[in-house]
């Protein structure tokens, strides 16, 4: 297999040979068959045929997905997935492949980060494929104020609430109220 040109050329004629306009040689720069039409010199016509299908040219995506999919305080894991693209597969290859890489993140305590990096992949004919990624991991802490319906002395129930949060706060049932009883 290769990722470049193949190049044919006429040779062991039983006879000498006229060429045609094809000169005896082709480039095949994509799997296919060509004919060589030639004739000797006493005008006598011949042809064969070169076929070839070691070119792999087709290029390839690198696919991200993430688990979790949304921004997590916890750890994510991203998965590089190699597919094919560009047409049909030559003989031999797969056109859709199951290479995958996988790296686990976990963040930086008390910061919310978003973190890049690149995956390349290189098939067996040194074709490569560089593809970038990034994820959000936030592990900061949310920081809120408490507000209280009165901070006199009272003798009746007093209601706290969060106030002033660092960030959108996703409360239980409460939905981010006490009531002081």
């Amino acid at each position: 297999m290769t990722n470049g040109d193949v190049i044919a050329s006429l040779v062991n004629c039983s006879e000498s040979i006229i060429s045609g306009m094809d000169a005896g040689v082709h480039t095949f720069t994509g799997n296919g068959s060509y004919v060589f039409n030639f004739t000797d010199v006493l005008g006598n016509p011949g042809s064969v045929v070169a076929t070839v299908e070691n070119i792999d040219k087709n290029d390839f995506d690198v696919v991200f997905s993430y688990e979790p999919q949304n921004p997590h305080s916890g750890n994510i894991t991203v998965i590089a997935s190699l597919t094919s693209t560009g047409g049909i597969a030559p003989v031999g290859r797969t056109a859709s492949g199951t290479h995958q890489y996988f790296t686990v993140f976990s963040g930086v305590a008390g910061q919310d980060v978003t973190l890049t990096g690149d995956v390349t992949f290189t098939n067996y004919v040194g074709t490569t494929s560089t593809s970038g990624y990034s994820l959000r991991i936030d592990r900061k802490i949310p920081v809120c104020e408490v507000e209280y319906s009165t901070t006199g002395m009272v003798n009746t129930d007093v209601m706290a609430w969060l106030v002033n949060c660092s960030e959108a706060i996703i409360t239980g049932s409460d939905n981010g109220t006490y009531i002081f009883t």
